[in-house]
């Protein structure tokens, strides 16, 4: 067995493990915190969970685009000497790659509400919502997955910027 391989294998199964908790933990506070509250959603009904569902599924696609940036920065920082100077770097990395991520993911799916609240005009879509109205849920549910969907890829540069290749000799100057 390689133990480099197992021991590099074994820090990304953490690190991704740890964003996906983290990640489903912000997105439900959000959920709770900025929509239940405000529209008194205190039933969890069908509805409800459909569009819960949706907008976990719409972020963690967004976010499952930090795999390939956070694997590439984990490899280009192994040869830093020193565990704790590896891990803080890393951390530190992977802490703004997933900032970046959350706030963009965030915003997609604050747009594709709002562009999904205007279809239905005279309606108020979290009281449908929360009157259990199953079509206006999967609607809006779709919208988001639909949003993730098509501006993952886009984001993907974004995300790769943030990758700390190293500095490559300038011989035209």
């Amino acid at each position: 067995m390689e133990q480099h391989v197992f021991k590099m294998g074994l820090i990304q199964f953490c690190v991704f493990l740890l964003i996906s908790v983290l990640t489903l933990l912000v997105t439900l506070w959000f959920i709770k915190r900025f929509i239940s509250k405000k529209y008194h959603i205190e039933d969890y009904n069908t509805a409800y969970g459909i569009f819960t569902g949706g907008l976990v599924i719409s972020v963690f696609y967004i976010i499952s685009g930090l795999i390939t940036p956070i694997i590439s920065t984990l490899k280009l920082l192994d040869n830093i000497s020193g565990s704790w100077m590896y891990i803080l770097e890393s951390a530190k990395h992977i802490s703004v790659l997933l900032l970046v991520a959350m706030v963009s993911a965030f915003i997609i799916c604050f747009l594709a509400i709002k562009l999904s609240k205007r279809f239905f005009i005279g309606l108020i879509v979290f009281n449908e919502i929360k009157n259990n109205r199953i079509g206006i849920a999967v609607f809006v549910a779709v919208i988001l997955i639909a949003f993730s969907l098509v501006l993952r890829d886009s984001l993907q540069l974004l995300f790769d910027s943030f990758v700390p290749y190293p500095e490559m000799p300038n011989f035209l100057n």
